[in-house]
């Protein structure tokens, strides 16, 4: 039974081996049994004896009824396409069984989920809150005490690694110091160039190009447009807490991508290009 049915691009995590494993009722219950059956041996009881033998049976049963539970049982997980810190996400889980499957616990360090019963297929959201920024292994794990609760089913999914990035804190861009590589014209504060036009007498003669005038012929000016065509955003020269910086640097990261906009990152010494996609920029807030 195939259960990849979110999208072509889902990641199908089928789960590990199915482990069975005494529960504190469990090992009482056995114990129980095992010393019924040691009475009733030693004196001839017959009453103990069959009581020795019903606590077995029970175990039996039990432990067939547990591992039915989850030995056909498989799942899919697919992590949303941008998991932010403190922040609760959603991850799509699919699962899928021969028949019906009882008191099914999804379990992680960030978040668990009860799943009282299904039948054939299921689709659910299992709700995690990660900490902190950065790479995460998780393996969650699939577990149930059904029927009896003398044993614990457990089934663990190969491990998933995901990237946290930093959660969005508003900010503007004057809040940073901005980059600028040798060799490109330097911005006014605010503003970038971009392009050049005829000197009409109503522009500043400071903003008169006089190289570009020199090859035109004519009196060319600088245009200037608003910030954040191409900002470099310079987290190692701005002052501030880092992970606050991050986080801040984050939310402009977003906010340049709704609008269509190009940024960069200096971090660390490390030059991030305007251009470089959003989804990079966040994973290099977040792991650099």
């Amino acid at each position: 039974m195939s259960i990849a049915f979110f999208s072509r691009h889902t990641s199908t995590h089928l789960i590990k081996g199915l482990k069975l494993s005494f529960t504190p009722r469990g090992k009482i219950w056995a114990i129980f049994g095992l010393l019924s059956t040691f009475l009733a041996l030693i004196t001839g009881n017959f009453y103990l004896g069959f009581l020795g033998m019903a606590t077995g049976a029970s175990l039996a049963l039990d432990a067939l009824g547990a591992w039915f539970n989850q030995r056909y049982l498989e799942l899919a997980i697919e992590p949303p396409p941008k998991i932010f810190a403190q922040e609760k996400v959603s991850f799509a889980v699919a699962l899928a069984h021969k028949g019906p499957c009882f008191a099914l616990y999804l379990q992680t360090p960030y978040g668990s989920l009860a799943l009282p019963y299904f039948y054939v297929l299921k689709k659910i959201n299992l709700c995690l809150i990660f900490p902190k920024r950065g790479l995460y292994q998780i393996s969650p794990v699939a577990k149930s005490n059904f029927p009896l609760g003398f044993f614990d089913s457990s089934r663990r999914l190969k491990t998933i690694k995901i990237v946290v990035f930093p959660r969005p804190e508003p900010a503007r861009w004057e809040e940073f110091n901005l980059y600028n590589p040798k060799g490109l014209p330097k911005l006014i504060p605010g503003e970038e160039i971009l392009g050049h036009g005829f000197y009409s007498g109503r522009e500043p003669v400071t903003r008169i190009d006089w190289k570009a005038t020199a090859r035109q012929q004519n009196l060319m000016v600088k245009n200037f447009g608003g910030l954040s065509q191409t900002p470099i955003l310079n987290l190692d020269a701005t002052p501030g807490n880092q992970e606050i910086l991050r986080q801040k640097a984050c939310f402009l990261v977003l906010k340049a991508a709704r609008e269509n906009k190009k940024m960069g990152l200096l971090l660390n010494g490390q030059l991030y290009p305007p251009g470089t996609p959003p989804q990079k920029l966040l994973e290099v807030l977040a792991l650099a």
